[in-house]
């Protein structure tokens, strides 16, 4: 790394750091949170790749829109949500402060 790089580093603002956390993770593949097998191939096969794209869904319809996809049942989706809180990526009442960042 050269030093006009560690300083820039030094420079980012904490509010710029979470925002360039939250975009990498927004754009990380479903594949890669550890869902079960099952649900992560249901939601492959109906266009959720990344968690942006869950999170587009549930901000949009809520919860229940991922309920309502063929063979995710509500076991399946409370598999997905506990799975998402041990990750931190959804608080207790399952708001999710990745969502500011949906249109980034």
């Amino acid at each position: 790394m050269c030093i006009r790089d560690r300083n820039s580093l030094e420079k980012e603002s904490p509010a710029a750091r979470e925002k360039k956390n939250a975009i990498h993770l927004l754009n990380t593949p479903i594949r890669d949170f550890e869902f079960d097998p099952r649900s992560s191939r249901v939601l492959g096969e109906n266009g959720v790749q990344t968690l942006r794209d869950l999170l587009k869904i549930t901000y949009k319809y809520g919860w229940n829109r991922i309920n309502k996809l063929p063979n995710i049942g509500p076991t399946s989706l409370n598999k997905l949500i506990n799975r998402l809180k041990q990750l931190n990526i959804l608080d207790d009442e399952e708001g999710c402060y990745l969502y500011k960042y949906l249109d980034e």
